[in-house]
């Protein structure tokens, strides 16, 4: 997960324009706060499906034996299967509750994870000369860098996370704690503790290191244009499938 987040993170600082980036982001928001949504339900995108599935069974077979004669059941029979109704539904209840703040905390650790990777590809690009969109071009200017983190920070930070925990809190009153999760009382309990912190951000740094390393390694030093020499940046490589290689073999360097 932390890997796919520092993907998502390069890709940012690598769009070709600032109108990119915003459409990356606003995209990437949506789906992000539908995926959360879920989460903060105490579901997965299967267990949804599953439900949705279930239900639609569910109401093929009320159609079926509304359409059929049956008989009805006796007392003893009703009173056997509201007990086992009662039961199921008190052991669903603790167990849906764990699954809530299982999954909320899973949100919560996503959100860290996110702000991280983009704080530290931020701080790679502009400490190296990286042009991952280009074949043999400059690196970006600091200043293209710093918009196109800054409207990361916007959507990831300021419209998806803290939306995200306003809403959280107000659905968490409304339906109730066992069934909605509440971001910042999951922040505040000790599963996040200073122990835990430092475990998410041991492995955010570690995966995000390896996918800076990843992409590097996926790109060609180029050098100074008019000297043919030093580095100028690491940008990407010319092939036959993309950007031919023949104009930058025939340069007398």
């Amino acid at each position: 997960m932390a890997m796919v987040v520092a993907a998502g993170s390069v890709m940012q600082l690598a769009a070709n324009s600032p109108m990119e980036a915003v459409a990356m982001q606003t995209l990437a928001m949506i789906f992000e706060l539908f995926e959360y949504r879920t989460y903060l339900q105490g579901k997965t995108h299967v267990d949804k499906w599953m439900d949705r599935a279930k239900y639609a069974s569910n109401l093929v077979l009320r159609r079926v034996r509304g359409n059929s004669a049956v008989a009805p059941a006796s007392t003893a029979v009703q009173s056997e299967e509201a007990a086992q109704t009662a039961a199921t539904a008190s052991a669903s209840v603790g167990a849906r509750r764990d699954a809530v703040k299982l999954l909320t905390s899973l949100v919560v650790a996503m959100g860290i994870m996110e702000g991280a990777a983009s704080a530290m590809t931020l701080g790679l690009f502009l400490m190296v000369p990286i042009q991952p969109s280009e074949v043999g071009e400059e690196p970006e200017s600091t200043n293209r860098l710093l918009l196109l983190w800054f409207i990361t920070f916007v959507f990831e930070v300021m419209v998806s996370e803290g939306s995200l925990a306003y809403l959280s809190q107000k659905w968490s009153r409304m339906f109730g704690e066992s069934h909605f999760g509440d971001v910042v009382e999951v922040m505040k309990s000790e599963t996040f503790s200073k122990k835990n912190q430092l475990v998410i951000g041991i492995v955010t740094i570690c995966m995000v290191t390896y996918m800076h390393k990843v992409m590097i390694e996926a790109l060609c030093p180029t050098p100074w244009n008019d000297t043919g020499k030093g580095l100028m940046s690491f940008s990407a490589c010319c092939s036959e499938d993309g950007t031919p290689c023949d104009q930058y073999i025939d340069k007398d360097w």
